[in-house]
């Protein structure tokens, strides 16, 4: 189901065409009077309140891709997001998407705002099938492409030790981490700088 902003931006859109809370609700799959209380103003907007449906959907709205990046710039990691940032990295400690000892071996993220969702999923695509990020399980085809899409803005880097700080709310102690064998000595004195962070 659309969020209320989606609603909202779909209403905007199409007031223009004369559309009806009746027409809208049956389009999104919702009751009429659930529209007619969200909106709370008649079908014909000012050009005022169209703007301000549009700066406040705009305003909640973010269409980000992000990198994770190791030792020797090596991009580890591609994903996108239209959370904001510091959500999507939260979440993703949150809900483990990696086991805990990869995001150790982060040593830089950085970030692109970008127009659209659409924006966001070419270029997302585009810098998995560049880079073959050794954590990107989907997005990777058998074949590289020839394509080069150029970067329209600047990446902006994110706070790495905000970033701990987010990691190291979720360990108490080193028992905490299980790090595989083969990488323990690699990362234990990655383990003893997180335990140093407050």
């Amino acid at each position: 189901m659309q969020s209320k902003q989606q609603i909202l931006g779909l209403y905007a859109e199409k007031k223009g065409k004369g559309i009806t809370n009746k027409q809208l609700a049956k389009e999104v799959g919702l009751n009429p009077a659930t529209i007619s209380r969200w909106f709370n103003f008649k079908i014909n907007l000012s050009e005022q309140k169209e703007l301000e449906i549009r700066n406040y959907i705009k305003s909640k709205v973010e269409h980000i891709v992000y990198r994770f990046i190791g030792e020797n710039d090596h991009v580890i990691y591609v994903g996108k997001t239209s959370k904001g940032i510091d959500n999507r990295l939260r979440s993703h400690i949150g809900t483990s998407v990696f086991e805990f000892h990869k995001y150790l071996k982060i040593e830089k993220i950085d970030y692109i705002e970008l127009d659209s969702s659409v924006d966001a999923t070419i270029l997302e695509l585009f810098l998995i099938n560049k880079h073959d990020p050794e954590y990107n399980k989907q997005g990777t085809l058998s074949e590289k492409s020839s394509l080069n899409i150029p970067i329209p803005c600047e990446w902006k880097v994110y706070p790495i030790n905000e970033f701990k700080r987010m990691l190291r709310k979720r360990v108490s102690n080193k028992d905490n981490i299980d790090i595989p064998k083969s990488e323990y000595k690699t990362l234990k004195g990655k383990v003893d700088e997180l335990l140093l962070v407050k």
